[in-house]
């Protein structure tokens, strides 16, 4: 990895480049943002934060805090994926959950994703299963990793 990297809280001020992000990180999502959803998300209290190269957003996630963190949304510009910005950067989070004195991060990941890899590289363990979880058909694993 080159170049200095920034993580930061995003405002909504930031939701167009949340939004190109995600349709350019090469997954399919169960549904895409949109702006009215990011503001909804906000309201109910998801804070997202960005990850910036040389000043360049590359990627985002959305980080749902109660008793535990709920990574709701992870997605790397798909040029910089499989290069430890992901890595780095779900790193990163899980020291700003620490901060914020959470004890669990968990992550709904369609069944049989390829992000089911890359979380147990991180020490996230897959607990559970959520029979159609996304209200279409799909179901998902219930990954977690203790902080």
């Amino acid at each position: 990895m080159k170049g200095k990297i920034k993580i930061t809280v995003l405002t909504e001020a930031s939701y167009k480049d949340i939004i190109n992000i995600q349709k350019i990180d090469g997954w399919r999502h169960v549904y895409y943002l949109n702006e009215n959803r990011l503001r909804e998300l906000s309201k109910r209290g998801e804070v997202f934060y960005g990850m910036y190269l040389d000043g360049i957003m590359i990627g985002f996630a959305g980080v749902d805090v109660e008793i535990r963190a709920r990574l709701h949304f992870l997605s790397i510009d798909n040029k910089y994926q499989k290069k430890g910005y992901g890595t780095l950067f779900v790193k990163e989070l899980v020291k700003i959950m620490k901060t914020k004195n959470i004890k669990q991060m968990f992550f709904y990941v369609e069944e049989d994703s390829p992000y089911t890899i890359f979380l147990s590289k991180l020490g996230f363990i897959k607990v559970g299963f959520y029979k159609n979880r996304f209200g279409d058909g799909w179901d998902a694993d219930i990954f977690e990793l203790k902080i």
